[in-house]
């Protein structure tokens, strides 16, 4: 039989996509959250979120809009959309007695009206197409920063950032500078083109997060459901555009990499790709060591598969079983960390950056966002001073900051020791999100370093319904954020009010032993899961 031709494949293709797209748009709650994106973008298109020089203030029947009047009607219909968005998601939720609308169509649905939309909750895609447009002027964005040039792409961008250094990877610097060379002088249509970095990270996730699933006997949709259909994807990654997405795609491309073929040639490769994220974004580092333990507990099939949990347990002789475990990552940890070290150097070379992106991490730290820590020091800083204790301010706020890098650095360390009992991808995702809570900056895009990889590491009842509640309470940041930019406070608060008591009834209506028998698939496709 003669193999099919490529006409044929394209044919069948497209008759699945439409087949795909026709199921999930029978599901009611699939039109519902249609509906929300179109709304969260039609909400968008307000001062609050485009440039000065933007289409619509060109066009009179439309320009009122960038008028205060119509950002305040602009974000009334913009956090509409985002609560709205929020109940489709938990209402298509995976269940074993409801039939689950299919997920990549769906977030194909969802995720389409926003490419109109200007870069969400954020300007930081501005300061992307600003740093781009530096680099292809053959300015080092290391160096200055974009207020230090003249131009319409400095004029995008906020305020805060205008005359910092950029603190992100070479790698994702030289993908800024390709999107604004195909965009051409258009600032604002580069901007949007910022989009195609953080689309491909989503990609990455779309392909490698079901097929972990199958790995570790997890249901496919639900880690599409976790990890790329969540609200804060779906908001931060394609509607705000963050390079995030690429360096959480590529970290999740290296851990399913790091379970495929011959151990040690997935050791290589797989370092090869965490060096690719820690170039767009430097955390995405933190991943080698997972992806290190998957490919060791493959070397050594005779290890218990039983995952352990993250915290050593009374009576587990966690220390005495580290030794061993160090000794068997010692050999793969040197090989991984060599790879890794040749590939970021090689493409700090190939973009001629150089490492100034280090003095340059510090910038981020100028903004607390929902950094916990941060934000107790800072409150405590500003009583202090309104009481008279001025100079006892800088100690209190370094302190909170010190704490965190205390408590970051004990989660990994513990985690390191344990990574061969807890696996690769428990690290990964803990580790990760460890870094991003105990940060003395936190914005709501961070939570989605390790969230999406959650469902792949055990995760117990009580862990779905607190991470349930975690997704809910950076939304509800994000809308108060919003509405207090427009100088709706009351708006903020009572979209928040709405979303609480959504995600309550959600809770409420099926039990955690429901929600959680319907995470497990059969038998996973491997019998060491690493």
């Amino acid at each position: 039989m003669c193999p099919p031709s490529t006409g044929r494949i394209l044919t069948l293709s497209l008759t699945h996509v439409r087949g795909s797209l026709g199921r999930a748009w029978g599901d009611a709650w699939v039109r519902w959250g249609f509906l929300a994106s179109c709304l969260m973008t039609l909400g968008a298109q307000t001062a609050l979120f485009l440039p000065t020089r933007n289409p619509l203030r060109d066009i009179p029947v439309v320009r009122w809009i960038l008028t205060p009047e119509g950002t305040v009607l602009g974000t009334v219909v913009l956090l509409a959309g985002t609560v709205g968005l929020v109940l489709a998601w938990l209402r298509i939720r995976p269940r074993e007695k409801r039939p689950t609308p299919p997920m990549r169509a769906t977030l194909a649905l969802w995720s389409v009206p926003l490419l109109l939309a200007p870069p969400l909750y954020s300007h930081d895609a501005y300061s992307y197409a600003a740093v781009g447009w530096m680099l292809d002027r053959g300015l080092n964005p290391y160096d200055m920063g974009p207020g230090s040039v003249s131009g319409h792409f400095s004029q995008q961008v906020d305020q805060l950032w205008l005359f910092t250094p950029t603190p992100y990877g070479p790698l994702a610097v030289e993908i800024q500078r390709w999107i604004v060379l195909l965009h051409g002088d258009r600032p604002y249509e580069a901007a949007l083109g910022m989009r195609l970095m953080s689309l491909a990270g989503v990609a990455l996730m779309l392909w490698a997060l079901p097929r972990l699933a199958a790995w570790v006997g997890v249901r496919g949709e639900v880690a599409l459901w976790w990890g790329v259909l969540n609200p804060l994807v779906i908001m931060h990654f394609v509607g705000g555009a963050h390079n995030d997405a690429l360096m959480v795609g590529l970290v999740c491309l290296a851990l399913w990499v790091s379970t495929r073929g011959a151990p040690w040639r997935s050791l290589v490769v797989s370092a090869a790709l965490i060096a690719a994220a820690a170039a767009v974004k430097q955390p995405g580092a933190v991943a080698l060591l997972g992806t290190t333990a998957l490919c060791t507990a493959r070397m050594h099939p005779h290890l218990p598969q039983e995952r352990a949990s993250l915290l050593p347990t009374e009576g587990e002789p966690w220390l005495s079983q580290a030794i061993p475990d160090l000794r068997r990552l010692l050999l793969p940890g040197l090989v991984a960390a060599a790879v890794f070290t040749a590939v970021f150097a090689g493409i700090t070379a190939a973009t001629g950056l150089g490492y100034g992106w280090i003095p340059a991490l510090k910038v981020p730290g100028m903004v607390a966002g929902l950094s916990p820590l941060s934000t107790v020091g800072n409150f405590l800083a500003a009583v202090l001073t309104g009481l008279g204790f001025e100079p006892v301010a800088p100690f209190v706020q370094g302190f909170f900051k010190a704490v965190g890098t205390l408590l970051t650095l004990s989660c990994v360390l513990i985690a390191s020791l344990r990574v061969l009992r807890i696996g690769g991808l428990a690290f990964t995702a803990w580790t990760l999100l460890a870094l991003a809570v105990f940060n003395q900056t936190l914005h709501p895009w961070y939570i989605l370093w390790g969230l999406p990889i959650l469902p792949l590491a055990g995760m117990r009842p009580e862990i779905e319904k607190t991470i349930v509640w975690l997704t809910t309470g950076i939304v509800g940041y994000t809308l108060f954020d919003t509405a207090t930019r427009s100088g709706q406070l009351v708006l903020g608060l009572a979209y928040i009010a709405v979303l609480v008591l959504i995600v309550r009834d959600s809770q409420e209506e099926h039990g955690d032993e429901e929600d959680h028998a319907s995470l497990i698939d059969e038998e996973p496709l491997d019998v060491v899961h690493g």
